[in-house]
């Protein structure tokens, strides 16, 4: 009974796939029903983690509540792939939700577990790649670089072309954050190229190219990338809608169209609230209370710029806390709060330059210099000239083999009208000679008879000659044998 059940499950997952609307619903429900009713515990944590992952744009708290029910059916058991996924699933789940510290706790509690588990690279790969986008959130950018370049060469002895790309992409967004703009547009228009369009995962290269943009002030590029973002297709990570209409939010304050911008940001808080993630809402609230300062509203500037310190400092996220600094120190100076000010400002730099200390920096350039960025980009970008060239070479076959056809088709074409017009001139030339044939035949018919005509006219004029010819040679013959002379002839 096990087993049947295994087998219509991994049936239904073929047949269904993680579809959403409708088919997502459908999906959901046909798994609860299949997790609830199978007895095996390893099955039914399966069916759980499967479950889990069909919520994982839609509802992270289902993602967890899901990964949850998975563990517990073990009842204890220790299972090392099985609970490692689920710690895939739960770690990604709270990175999205902005709970960097438990996606932490949870990517390494998952690495220990399959630590020596033969066929796990893969799995390995993605829980590390975790703990990087997580360790980069909390402004640790070596320990987050450590982790790609780890992964990076993984996805590559796999093959996975998408994981190296997604490596690539994590490391541009480090650039990013270490605010070396020139060199993260090289990576992300280098990625635009690589990557397809058909893959829901790479909404993050028009996300990151738009927020590039916009720091080197080219903000028509950015806008468009953003709004690319904000149409992709797919069922995308909710994060690229909210990061999207944040920075469109920021856009719109560059270019003095507030209104867009409280629109933008406040579009952004609302992804972030749909999804669970607290800590991201702070960046929105940050710029809320930038459009607020220059409305000349400081005090509607000082709520926003409050709630955002107060998130970041909960989550003990440097990035935000240091942005929420220095929000508040320009509303403080704003207000005329000077001493506050001060204080802000102090506070702002101290968290600035832990996250921008030179040390990082050289590790950056250790390691992006280990990871031979240039030599393994080169490898994909031939890979994908040579995947040009054959469906080049492929087209090109095509078209000769059409160009042939065709030739073909016309040659049949030809020979098929001149033997057409061959035929059509043989026939009437076959007429034409009948025709002769039969005036011919009638010709000698009527010669035949005319002949016959003179023949008897000819015998009817020698047998009327013969008598008197006869007797004139009789004469002739009497008159040269002196018988008889002339005068008595005459007589």
């Amino acid at each position: 009974m096990r087993l049947v059940f295994a087998v219509c499950l991994i049936l239904f997952q073929v047949s269904i796939g993680f579809s959403q609307d409708s088919s997502s619903l459908f999906l959901q429900d046909s798994l609860r029903v299949v997790a609830n009713s199978l007895e095996s515990d390893t099955l039914k944590a399966k069916a759980y983690i499967d479950l889990a992952d069909t919520f994982k744009y839609q509802d992270l708290d289902s993602v967890l509540f899901y990964i949850d029910l998975a563990e517990k059916s073990l009842d204890g058991k220790i299972y090392p792939k099985i609970l490692a996924h689920s710690a895939s699933y739960a770690a990604g789940a709270y990175f999205t939700k902005g709970e960097y510290s438990k996606a932490i706790d949870k990517a390494n509690e998952g690495l220990k577990l399959i630590e020596d588990v033969h066929g796990t690279l893969k799995l390995k790969a993605d829980l590390e790649r975790i703990l990087g986008v997580s360790y980069g959130s909390t402004g640790n950018y070596a320990r987050s670089l450590n982790s790609f370049v780890e992964i990076s060469s993984i996805y590559e002895s796999l093959g996975d072309t998408n994981g190296v790309l997604l490596s690539l992409n994590n490391i541009g967004v480090i650039h990013i954050k270490l605010e070396d703009f020139e060199e993260a547009l090289k990576i992300f228009l280098r990625l635009e190229k690589l990557a397809t369009y058909d893959n829901p995962q790479n909404v993050t290269i028009p996300v990151n190219l738009g927020f590039i943009y916009y720091e080197l002030d080219e903000l028509e590029k950015a806008k468009v990338y953003l709004n690319r973002a904000l149409t992709y297709p797919g069922e995308v990570d909710k994060r690229a809608y909210g990061l999207s209409n944040f920075k469109l939010g920021q856009v719109y304050i560059k270019e003095g169209n507030l209104d867009e911008a409280i629109s933008a940001f406040h579009a952004s808080l609302q992804v972030y609230e749909g999804m669970g993630n607290e800590l991201e809402k702070a960046q929105s609230l940050n710029g809320l209370a930038s459009v607020y300062i220059k409305l000349d509203q400081p005090g509607v500037a000082r709520e926003y710029a409050l709630d955002a310190f107060e998130i970041s400092t909960r989550f003990n996220a440097l990035p935000e806390k240091s942005t929420s600094l220095k929000t508040l120190y320009e509303v403080s100076k704003a207000m005329g709060n000077f001493k506050e000010s001060l204080q802000f400002h102090e506070e702002f730099k101290t968290t600035s330059d832990s996250l921008q200390d030179s040390e990082v920096k050289e590790e950056l350039g250790r390691l992006v210099a280990e990871y031979e960025f240039s030599e393994r980009e080169r490898s994909l970008i031939l890979e994908q000239q040579r995947n040009d060239l054959e469906n080049e070479a492929n087209l090109n076959r095509q078209k000769a083999l059409l160009l042939g056809s065709i030739i073909v088709i016309l040659s049949s074409i030809i020979i098929i009208v001149l033997m057409y017009r061959s035929f059509r001139q043989r026939q009437k030339s076959n007429m034409l000679l009948a025709r002769k044939n039969q005036e011919i035949e009638k010709q000698a018919a009527h010669l035949k008879e005319s002949n016959e005509i003179k023949d008897r006219l000819f015998s009817i004029i020698a047998h009327d000659l013969r008598g008197p010819l006869s007797s004139l040679h009789a004469v002739i013959t009497l008159i040269e044998m002196n018988v008889a002379s002339r005068e008595s002839l005459e007589r």
